[in-house]
């Protein structure tokens, strides 16, 4: 699917094509608003924020085009920060990590510095592996979900 395309080289069409799917796998997709593990507010796929409001209740398709208009508004903050061109399936990984630990965590981290920086992919989507906790535990759920995203990162 064609489209504009960032500093990475990634067209957003085409990521979204990779990454919903993807998101959706390890997030699900919740029609009605839920108590994450650390009991905040979520619907959908994940989704937080000042517009999820207890007692939501939505459809399948709602939710899906929720998540389409989202990962849009979320690349689009979260891609400024990669500064080289990288794959259609480092970007998927990435987008997933970065809908589950915020543009700010995400662009501040360690990983994209080393991408930034040219190091191989061998490196810098190991850095995915690190990113297992939340509330200060190491999650089962987030360990699946960081072997996933890196098995997409370095595959070719």
């Amino acid at each position: 699917m064609p489209g504009p395309k960032g500093r990475s080289g990634i067209a957003i069409g085409a990521l979204i094509l990779v990454a919903v799917p993807l998101i959706v796998h390890y997030e699900g997709n919740v029609p009605h608003t839920y108590a994450d593990v650390n009991g905040v507010a979520t619907v959908c796929a994940g989704e937080t924020g000042a517009d999820v409001k207890w007692g939501m209740n939505l459809t399948m398709e709602q939710c899906l085009a929720r998540l389409d208009k989202r990962l849009a508004i979320e690349w689009g903050k979260f891609e400024p920060c990669i500064k080289r061109p990288i794959t259609l399936n480092q970007a998927a990984a990435l987008a997933s990590w970065e809908w589950n630990v915020g543009v700010t965590a995400a662009c501040n981290s360690s990983l994209i510095r080393k991408l930034n920086e040219g190091q191989s992919p061998a490196v810098w989507c190991g850095d995915l592996l690190r990113w297992t906790y939340s509330g200060g535990r190491q999650l089962k759920g987030l360990v699946t979900r960081r072997q996933g995203e890196y098995a997409l990162c370095v595959e070719p």
